[in-house]
């Protein structure tokens, strides 16, 4: 099972205006809300192959329920970990020549609770013939990683980490042995067949 966690997802509405001025009431042409988050996406890329994946995903307030409601609705698996902040959301302001401006919201703050119980349900879903695959910038206020030496499962029952484009986490944020990789960018529709090959590999060693 390939899982994916994203510790900092969006609501990302995407608005066409047919010319944006600044201080100025502007008019949109069309508008659309989509669930958005690098992890987020990976499984929605891997959905759109036909490879499965289930998506980790911290989510409050209205905007945590929307998202999820969202991605249920595309048929991701996705699990859902209670926080007490509420989701962020995005806005993308694009014109007819292309030109897009991008409004992202920092996120909410993790207590070492929530980030504990994000850790524990994706190392439980993926199992340690799986794969965690983490995506994305870490929200603000990251708790501080256990003491090296005090990890919470030893490396044999600890699945393989995938980091893609994650800023500001890794493999020490889990509190898990390192046996990691990092992609800095990726085609995420590659995601899935090099994590259930590279699996297969091992198995067959």
């Amino acid at each position: 099972m390939i899982v994916t966690v994203t510790l900092n997802p969006s609501l990302d509405r995407s608005i066409e205006v047919g010319r944006l001025e600044r201080g100025e009431v502007n008019r949109a042409t069309s508008a659309s809300l989509e669930p958005g988050g690098k992890g987020v996406n990976v499984s929605r890329a891997l959905l759109a192959n036909g490879v499965p994946s289930r998506a980790v995903v911290p989510c409050g307030g209205d905007e945590g329920g929307q998202l999820i409601r969202l991605l249920v609705a595309e048929g991701v698996d996705v699990r859902a970990v209670p926080i007490a902040g509420p989701t962020r959301s995005n806005i993308t302001l694009t014109e007819p020549d292309g030109t897009t401006t991008k409004i992202n919201e920092p996120g909410p703050q993790l207590s070492p609770g929530e980030f504990a119980a994000i850790t524990d349900q994706a190392l439980a879903a993926a199992g340690p013939d799986g794969w965690v695959v983490a995506c994305g910038s870490a929200p603000p206020g990251l708790p501080d990683p256990p003491p090296q030496g005090n990890e919470r499962e030893p490396e044999s029952q600890v699945p393989p980490l995938a980091f893609i484009a994650a800023r500001g986490w890794g493999p020490t944020s889990l509190g898990v042995p390192g046996r990691s990789r990092k992609w800095p960018r990726c085609n995420l529709a590659s995601v899935g067949s090099r994590s259930t090959g590279q699996r297969h590999s091992r198995r067959n060693r």
